[in-house]
């Protein structure tokens, strides 16, 4: 056996988030420890030590998970003999894995490595169609982010958990225009990302954050909400409002020390060409979709009227109010 670290994609639309649970088996650890077992490479979850960087929410995708873990090793005196004569450990996983889950690198690392408690940042990205929000007044907002902050009114609180710090460092934040939609002489289609950076997020932290910057964007609160919610001396309740849906969501980025990634050019190559071939065909449902819109409006002389992202919004207050009232009170459920 030898500790290694494994990077991951996946493609989280079509599963109830990344930790193993109870009440379901459609996770993508739970996918992830069936191959692994069912090859051999672990006796179970607790003895082979098995950590992640990113415990992301159901629909949530990634781009670069990373596991840790024992995993067996063919090699007699692994770190000292060539990696390249270990086994085929990406082969061997995706050929267990559904089509949208992949491991694409594997790296050694030291014992007691944990892609938990070394994971330096993490990056994640959620994008949205610009539909009329203010993309100027979102990016001022998510400036207010940026240092060390105590985020509890913009987190689902998980005390039940023993989590009691609230503080977290924003290293980076901010929402631009990701690309243009050629297909409509509008700005309305074009895709934009808030892009954020930290050490460790909070339970929904970036979910919260996104609905309060739609609420920015739509002209319903100013960008100085976010700068009097992370004043918890003058705001130490937290306001009802709700969270946005988890699939735009993506853990996009991780940063480790001292980590090498071993790439299979042969077995990537399979990855990139499954992920090409839902890209097109997604892309080509999207272009017809675009062209029902624009043909309808054409022939009926109708139009959509105001778009919106009100669809983006879960929950039971899906069109809501200011958070903060005129007073200064923040928003109850009664209100």
């Amino acid at each position: 056996m030898r500790p290694i670290a494994l990077k991951i994609l996946y493609q989280g639309f079509n599963y109830h988030g990344f930790q193993i649970q109870t009440s379901s088996d459609n996770t993508i650890a739970h996918h992830l420890l069936k191959a692994l077992q069912k090859t051999c490479l672990i006796e179970d979850k607790e003895k082979s030590s098995f950590a992640c960087c990113g415990r992301t929410d159901s629909g949530v995708s990634a781009f670069c998970q990373v596991v840790t873990l024992k995993i067996r090793s063919k090699l007699t005196s692994p770190g000292e003999e060539s990696d390249d004569n270990e086994l085929p450990y990406l082969k061997m996983l995706n050929n267990n894995l559904p089509r949208d889950i992949k491991v694409v690198a594997w790296s050694p690392v030291p014992e007691k490595y944990s892609a938990r408690f070394d994971c330096l940042f993490r990056n994640y990205k959620y994008w949205f169609p610009q539909a009329g929000l203010d993309i100027d007044a979102m990016h001022k907002a998510a400036q207010y982010l940026v240092g060390t902050h105590d985020f509890r009114n913009l987190c689902k609180m998980n005390v039940g958990n023993g989590v009691v710090n609230f503080r977290r460092l924003v290293t980076h934040a901010g929402v631009t225009s990701a690309w243009q939609n050629v297909q409509f002489n509008d700005s309305h289609h074009n895709i934009c990302e808030f892009n954020i950076r930290s050490q460790g997020f909070l339970w929904h932290q970036i979910r919260c954050i996104m609905s309060v910057l739609f609420l920015v964007g739509q002209g319903n609160e100013k960008p100085e909400i976010i700068q009097q919610l992370v004043d918890i001396e003058k705001y130490p309740r937290k306001p009802v409002y709700p969270m946005v849906r988890g699939e735009p969501l993506n853990l996009y980025h991780t940063e480790f020390d001292n980590l090498t990634w071993h790439y299979d050019e042969i077995e990537v190559s399979h990855v990139l060409r499954d992920l090409h071939e839902d890209w097109s065909l997604l892309s080509i449902k999207a272009t017809m979709l675009g062209e029902m819109i624009k043909d309808t409006v054409r022939e009926s002389k109708c139009t959509m009227g105001d778009l919106d992202i009100n669809h983006l919004i879960e929950g039971e207050f899906s069109r809501p109010g200011r958070i903060l009232s005129e007073t200064g009170e923040v928003r109850s459920r009664n209100d």
